[in-house]
C-alpha cells in the first residue's frame, strides 16, 4: 500500500519541523559574530539589535526550509497592508471623559507581496467638541490652527477615505496595521460615536505592530516598545518628526516591511470585541 498525498505531506512537514528544531539549536550557539556572517553570506540586512539579528538568523532559514521542501505554506495571507496612524485633539492633562477627535488621517498601502507603498492617503479633519486646538496639541503634533480650520469634518474625510480603498483595492484583501490599540479603540471608536458612523468592517480586527514586533523578537519585559523603541532596535533612522501621523505611519511601515523580510507571518491580534 502506497502512501498518501496527504500522509506525505505530514512527513514532510515533521521532517522540517525536525530541521528547523536543529537550525534554531544552532542559531542559539553561534557568536553573534558567526550570526552577523551568516546574515551576510545570505545576503541579509545586519542592521538590528543582537535578538533582532538572532530570531532574522531564524526567520530566514525557517522561509528557506519550507521553500525547498516544498511544503504548502500556512501562513497568514492578505494582498495588502493599511498601516493608520490617526492624531487626534488632546490636552496636557485630559480631563475625565475627554473625548479625543481625529485631526489627522494618514493611511499607506503596502503591498503585501512587494513591499511597496502603492498609495497614500492623508487629509486633516476640523474638530467640532475641541475645535480650538491647545497650544500642548500644536506642539505636540505639529498641526497649527489655520489647517484645522480650513479642513473637512472627519465624517467627509472618512467617506473619501472609504472611496480610497474601493479606488486602490477592488477585489483585493487587506489588513489596518496600528502602532498600538488606541488607534482604533479610542480615536476611531469615540469619533464614530461623536459622528453617529457604524464602525466600519475592517476595524472589527486588525494588527497592533507592538504586540507582533514584542512576540517575533521574543523581547523581555511586560512593556510593549514605543515607535522609537522598534526603530531602534533594526537600526532604522527615524524619519519625520515624532508625531505627526503621516511621518509615524511612514515610519510604522519600515518595521512592518522588515518584520516580513525577516520572517515574520504578521497576522491580526486585536479583536474590537476584546475591548467592549
Amino acid at each position: 500500500m502506497e502512501p498518501t498525498t496527504s500522509q506525505n505531506d505530514d512527513d514532510q512537514l515533521a521532517n522540517s519541523k525536525r530541521t528547523l528544531s536543529r537550525i534554531n539549536g544552532l542559531v542559539n550557539e553561534m557568536t553573534m559574530q558567526q550570526i552577523i556572517d551568516k546574515l551576510k553570506q545570505l545576503d541579509v540586512s545586519t542592521n538590528g539589535e543582537d535578538n533582532v539579528l538572532k530570531q532574522r538568523l531564524k526567520g530566514v532559514m525557517r522561509e528557506k526550509v519550507y521553500k525547498n521542501s516544498n511544503i504548502k505554506s500556512s501562513k497568514f495571507s492578505t494582498d495588502y497592508y493599511c498601516v493608520i496612524d490617526f492624531e487626534a485633539t488632546c490636552e496636557e492633562v485630559n480631563p475625565r471623559k475627554y473625548k479625543h477627535e481625529i485631526i489627522e488621517f494618514p493611511a499607506l498601502m503596502v503591498n503585501a507581496r512587494t513591499l511597496a507603498v502603492e498609495s497614500q492617503f492623508h487629509f486633516y479633519c476640523r474638530p467640532v467638541m475641541n475645535p480650538k486646538l491647545s497650544s500642548f496639541c500644536t506642539k505636540l503634533t505639529g498641526i497649527d490652527q489655520k489647517t484645522i480650520d480650513s479642513a473637512d469634518a472627519f465624517k467627509v474625510v472618512f467617506q473619501n477615505f472609504q472611496k480610497w480603498l474601493e479606488d486602490v483595492l477592488g477585489e483585493s484583501t487587506f489588513v489596518v496595521v496600528t502602532d498600538g490599540p488606541f488607534d482604533i479603540t479610542r480615536f476611531l471608536t469615540i469619533q464614530c460615536k461623536v459622528d453617529k458612523i457604524p464602525m466600519p468592517y475592517w476595524a472589527s480586527n486588525w494588527t497592533n505592530l507592538k504586540r507582533t514586533f514584542k512576540a517575533f523578537y521574543k523581547l523581555s519585559g511586560q512593556r510593549f516598545p514605543t515607535l522609537q523603541d522598534m526603530l531602534g532596535a533594526l537600526k532604522i533612522p527615524h524619519d519625520g518628526r515624532l508625531h505627526s501621523g503621516i511621518d509615524d505611519a511612514k515610519n510604522i511601515a519600515k518595521i512592518l516591511c522588515q518584520l516580513i523580510r525577516d520572517g515574520c507571518q504578521v497576522k491580526p491580534n486585536e479583536i474590537l470585541a476584546n475591548y467592549s
